[in-house]
């Protein structure tokens, strides 16, 4: 199983930012308030750091790439969680 990771607000006035640059690869271990990937606002451009600690197991934006508050832009695997979805048990035919 695996947590949506979502862009946080980030406060800029057209609402959207563009991931400059991941600082993690997928298959990473990281660590909650680590760095780990930037944005350019309206600002510039800064870090922002992992709101939640785990696995980054998969990329759902891509550098370049533009993102809004609350859209899902990875997905991590959080200590404690399966690593594959659980699957119910077959039930014995009747």
């Amino acid at each position: 199983m695996a947590t949506p990771l979502r862009m946080p607000d980030l406060g800029t006035v057209e609402g959207e930012v563009t991931l400059v640059r991941w600082l993690k690869k997928e298959g990473d271990t990281v660590a909650l308030g680590e760095p780990l990937f930037e944005v350019e606002t309206d600002k510039g451009v800064s870090e922002v750091e992992a709101a939640m600690a785990g696995v980054l197991l998969k990329k759902v934006i891509s550098e370049g790439a533009k993102a809004g508050p609350g859209e899902t832009i990875a997905l991590i695997r959080r200590p404690g969680e399966p690593d594959e979805p659980a699957t119910p048990a077959a039930q014995p035919p009747r």
